[in-house]
């Protein structure tokens, strides 16, 4: 025990100055690991957030809007010759009206996608300008008017999307109802009104 004694000081100032050197370290570990998840998850979220706006603005680029724009104006034009053309015809069910209705989603469809894509231009040109150096970041006036571009921008993207998504489920409502329309006209409705029952069965396919 005596020739133990002079090893017991040299041990005991390392316990209290290890058991105070852990936490700080391990505080110091789990705050740097801490910031490098908060920031590699703000990375990721940046990321998603700019593929997604990539899909969509891929989505609204010229060639696929000229095209969407294209067809439902071409459904707009047939249905209204169909309209005209078809007047001495006598249908059983109220399929002229589905018709009408399906020619003035397709119109405000033709709209919706118009305005939404004139923003998203304007807002391309927009931080081009930026790019480019055209606005002043350090004027105070000039923040608050981006800020209040860019909230008005997206407001009125926020109505058109859901004028969209409200029109879409419109639409495919009014498709079942027509359906039914044409099912339940049968022979009869073939009879009658041959011509506006081709289109209507056209109309249900595409």
């Amino acid at each position: 025990m005596a020739a133990s004694d002079p090893h017991a000081p040299l041990l005991r100032p390392r316990q209290p100055d290890g058991s105070a050197a852990r936490p700080v370290s391990l505080a110091h570990l789990l705050g740097r690991a801490t910031g490098r998840r908060g920031a590699s998850m703000l990375v990721r979220e940046t990321a998603a957030r700019e593929l997604e706006e990539r899909r969509a603005d891929w989505g609204y680029s010229k060639p696929v809007v000229a095209l969407d724009m294209l067809w439902n104006t071409a459904f707009v034009v047939v249905s209204v010759v169909m309209l005209i053309s078809t007047a001495d015809e006598t249908p059983n069910t109220p399929i002229r009206l589905w018709i009408c209705a399906y020619a003035l989603q397709c119109f405000l469809h033709v709209v919706l996608v118009w305005l939404e894509y004139r923003r998203r231009s304007s807002r391309r040109i927009s931080v081009t300008d930026e790019e480019r150096g055209e606005a002043v970041s350090g004027d105070v006036n000039d923040s608050e008017d981006e800020e209040d571009s860019g909230l008005f921008g997206s407001n009125e993207s926020s109505i058109t999307k859901r004028c969209e998504t409200v029109n879409t489920m419109a639409s495919f409502l009014w498709w079942i109802v027509g359906f039914y329309w044409v099912v339940s006209g049968g022979d009869i409705l073939l009879q009658n009104a041959p011509r506006l029952y081709w289109y209507a069965v056209s109309q249900s396919i595409f």
